[in-house]
């Protein structure tokens, strides 16, 4: 849901993000439909998720682990200018164990420009 309230700012609402800004600072430049995309791993959860695991985890840990893969499909919501003046995308992703006993659902991040790639 798109409004704008009383102070001149626009709120976008619904799951699983709220996001409101000026449109006046241009900061924010928010999708009409979020897009799907891939999201590097590296950015889940740095690089150390994917660097420095054990090289030999137990079965349990292989089929209830969280599988982070080298690109995770998404949603991009936006993209935020952030105050050094980079823009990041602000991303949705959902990541889950081998056999689905655990689950992360629509973890809510901002990635750098080149840790996104659009999907056609």
């Amino acid at each position: 849901m798109v409004g704008v309230d009383d102070s001149e700012q626009v709120v976008r609402t619904g799951a699983p993000v709220s996001l409101s800004w000026n449109p006046e600072e241009g900061c924010v430049r928010a999708m009409e439909r979020p897009r799907r995309v891939l999201v590097d791993g590296r950015a889940l959860g740095g690089a150390s998720v994917l660097l420095f695991a054990d090289p030999k985890p137990t079965m349990g840990v292989r089929a209830g682990g969280l599988r982070v893969l080298g690109e995770n499909p998404g949603w991009q919501l936006a993209w935020v200018r952030v105050s050094s003046g980079q823009w990041v995308a602000l991303v949705t992703v959902s990541i889950s164990s081998a056999n689905e006993a655990t689950s992360v659902r629509d973890l809510t991040l901002l990635v750098g420009p080149d840790d996104v790639r659009l999907i056609d």
